[in-house]
């Protein structure tokens, strides 16, 4: 979904809604992963459909979003990140 190529040191804030998705919760749940520059992962969220996340991360290159593999369809809802670098 989102991968930092520009910076070690970015702060993001944003938020993920998961609106509608094939299937009935909670096999239809979709992941969220926060990982830094060596894949490590950061923190991961478990997002079920009609409910959103909120975060702020410090230090990321990656947010990943895994969708299961059944049941099979269209998964639908918004991204938002607003990315901050320090100034020195």
């Amino acid at each position: 979904m989102y991968a930092n190529n520009v910076n070690q040191n970015i702060i993001g804030t944003g938020y993920l809604t998961y609106d509608v998705g094939p299937g009935a919760s909670p096999a239809n749940q979709i992941t969220v992963n926060v990982l830094d520059s060596g894949g490590g992962t950061i923190q991961t969220f478990t997002v079920s459909e009609g409910t959103s996340i909120a975060f702020t991360f410090r230090r990321f290159n990656i947010i990943q979003i895994t969708t299961p593999a059944t049941p099979l369809g269209t998964y639908q809802g918004e991204f938002c990140i607003t990315t901050r670098y320090l100034i020195s």
